[in-house]
């Protein structure tokens, strides 16, 4: 009599799935499920480089020692197999133990064998060091091979600064063609820097009304800079409303502005203690400052100093904070109260 055991193996279809699975772990952070769905595409196909890659680049993020090692085996093993993506973390790898050279070498053979991330990183390095000509060329590419949404959010800015306004517009048009707006912004950004501000208002104020939460807050700031604090506050309360992370602090500091000081107190403390930013805490000695409590003021500038050395706190520093929740929790039932309005009476379409 024959016996025939469960057949186990995955289609081709369901190794797919199972790889996309292991990639949003990752993006979760969640490094020991991604391990497992790798292991599950190594039984499958030993063959496969992907699992090689995947478990690479999940050794490399974690802080051992020893996974560093494992990492740099699979990822090499998978290079020579030539995955575009496992010369790419393997360059990551190399740049995190200070071997800037071969990292870039590594880049390049990732651009070469077609890894998006490499076009990308490469690109944005490029960028942020001022070298416009590589990083079009890396963000082109990039967009040759399908991957759009940085492409359109860099490109916009790079023609910008290598004077090809004309070409500037015509990728920012074309982001937005694709419903990614963020390109229409950033060039906003770059004409808002060399004081072009009826241009960059235009582009704001187009990216608005896409919903761009950045170009809303931007907007806030171009008025802000020019004293125009009527609109500045418009254009920050819509921000903050709608949870903008620098909408609390910005509005804020129309209000400091215009000398409304107990409602910028509140946003402030807002800003600190649930955003976690703590430029508005410094904001607030400025504001004390200018109400003249000098010792308050003097006593936050302490505090600061304090929590970045993480230094204990003193029992009137406690205090403090507490009266800070205190206004806090009041914004922020204010805001919820605003929200549940929205949601009961929403705008027309």
């Amino acid at each position: 009599m024959w016996l025939f055991g469960k057949n186990n193996r995955k289609s081709e279809d369901e190794i797919e799935q199972i790889f996309k699975r292991a990639q949003e772990h990752i993006q979760q952070h969640n490094y020991a499920s991604a391990i497992e769905d790798f292991k599950i595409i190594r039984a499958h196909n030993t063959h496969d480089p992907r699992w090689m890659t995947g478990l690479g680049q999940c050794y490399y993020l974690s802080t051992s020692h020893q996974n560093i090692a494992k990492a740099y085996r699979l990822l090499n093993k998978a290079c020579d197999l030539q995955d575009a993506d496992a010369f790419y973390y393997l360059a990551l790898l190399e740049e995190s133990e200070g071997h800037a050279e071969k990292a870039f070498s590594l880049l390049q053979k990732a651009i070469r064998n077609k890894s998006i991330l490499a076009m990308n990183y490469l690109g944005e390095i490029h960028f942020y060091n001022a070298n416009y000509d590589q990083a079009s060329n890396c963000f082109e590419l990039a967009y040759a091979h399908h991957s759009t949404a940085l492409a359109f959010s860099y490109l916009p800015q790079i023609y910008y600064r290598l004077g090809h306004r004309v070409k500037a517009r015509e990728w920012a048009n074309l982001g937005a063609q694709h419903g990614h707006f963020d390109g229409i912004n950033a060039l906003g950004d770059a004409y808002l820097q060399d004081q072009s501000l009826d241009e960059a208002i235009t582009l704001y104020e187009r990216a608005i009304e896409h919903g761009s939460l950045d170009a809303l807050n931007n907007l806030g700031l171009l008025h802000f800079q020019e004293k125009h604090y009527q609109r500045a506050e418009r254009y920050f309360k819509d921000a903050f409303e709608l949870h903008h992370i620098y909408g609390a602090h910005n509005l804020a500091t129309v209000y400091q502005a215009i000398a409304h000081y107990h409602d910028a107190e509140k946003l402030y403390a807002f800003s600190f203690l649930y955003h976690q930013h703590m430029p508005s805490l410094q904001s607030l000695a400025t504001v004390y400052a200018d109400i003249e409590q000098v010792e308050l003021s003097e006593q936050i500038i302490d505090m600061v100093e304090k929590i970045k050395q993480q230094q204990d706190l003193s029992s009137a520093d406690k205090h403090y904070l507490q009266l800070l929740q205190n206004n806090a929790d009041e914004v922020k039932t204010a805001l919820e109260h605003l929200n549940e309005q929205h949601d009961a009476n929403p705008p027309s379409p």
